[in-house]
């Protein structure tokens, strides 16, 4: 059996969040869809590695809407 590396995520910002996403994307010379991407993996690499002030797991509720 294979496992899929695809998972569906849907973003929702605040209109001036998503204006400052879109302007990041265009600086990054990416498309929204690619540059969540990216922003999404290299914010769990830093977390996992441990850069992030404050991380933890057992310490750091979530909520998942």
């Amino acid at each position: 059996m294979t496992v899929s590396n695809h998972v569906q995520v849907t973003l929702s910002f605040h209109p001036s969040d998503y204006t400052e996403f879109q302007v990041a994307a265009r600086a990054a010379g990416l498309d929204e869809q690619s540059f969540g991407v990216l922003a999404i993996h290299r914010e769990a690499q830093r977390a996992l590695d441990g850069k992030s002030a404050g991380w933890g797991a057992a310490t750091q509720p979530f909520e998942v809407l």
